[in-house]
């Protein structure tokens, strides 16, 4: 619904004139290019998913498993308005979930503490739900992961911050944190919902997200 894999990418044009590039393009490495993948675990490294986008533990998985049984979506993609989905959940989750107190490592480096944790999103691309740039600087080539952080802040606060979110000028509001990282661990005092890539995974105390460099070809990927 939110197409953010394909604006990372830059696609444009209808599906046919895209068919066209496609069916156009040689087999060769000239004119295509390799992009990073993302990976996050869980149970101990037992169980894993990849995904291209993002993924998350929070707030924004838990409107991503909302969105998959929504009346809410199936309107809005018959209108050609399905990004919108995110945003409206997302205000309705927002005041109606539990936060948790959290610590993260990242890079192997020392533990950071986080009260009244609301989302870790861990970014290969700069934008999710239907493109929200939850990490501006994000890159799919630079062999890392952009992870968004919001905690420490009232809800209603974090409500009113929306807009700057939307905006790409979040990150400098007290609340709101950006790392970059090859892999990041995030231990919870509660459960919280899990996603990649708007896949439910399940509910979790603990999430490992790792980069995998270069690890997709893609035809005519643009910076």
């Amino acid at each position: 619904s939110g197409n953010d894999l394909a604006r990372g990418l830059g696609i444009q044009g209808s599906p046919t004139e895209c068919l066209d590039e496609i069916l156009s393009c040689m087999e060769s490495e000239e004119g295509t290019a390799r992009i990073d993948l993302g990976m996050v675990s869980w149970n101990d490294g037992e169980a894993s998913r990849l995904f291209a986008v993002s993924a998350g533990i929070g707030l924004d998985a838990l409107v991503c498993k909302k969105a998959l049984g929504s009346k809410v979506k199936d309107f809005l993609n018959k209108i050609h308005l399905g990004k919108l989905t995110y945003l409206i959940l997302t205000v309705q989750s927002l005041f109606s979930m539990d936060t948790t107190d959290a610590v993260g490592y990242f890079d192997g480096r020392g533990q950071r503490n986080y009260k009244k944790s609301i989302c870790f999103a861990a970014m290969n691309f700069s934008a999710e739900g239907g493109g929200v740039p939850m990490a501006p600087s994000a890159s799919a080539c630079d062999g890392r992961l952009s992870v968004c952080g919001i905690f420490g802040i009232p809800k209603w606060r974090t409500f009113c911050c929306l807009p700057f979110l939307v905006a790409a000028k979040h990150t400098w509001i007290r609340g709101f944190e950006v790392t970059d990282c090859r892999e990041c661990t995030i231990r919870l005092k509660r459960p919280m919902v899990l996603h990649a890539d708007g896949e439910y995974c399940g509910d979790f105390t603990e999430v490992k997200f790792t980069c995998l460099p270069r690890k997709l070809r893609v035809l005519r990927w643009k910076e």
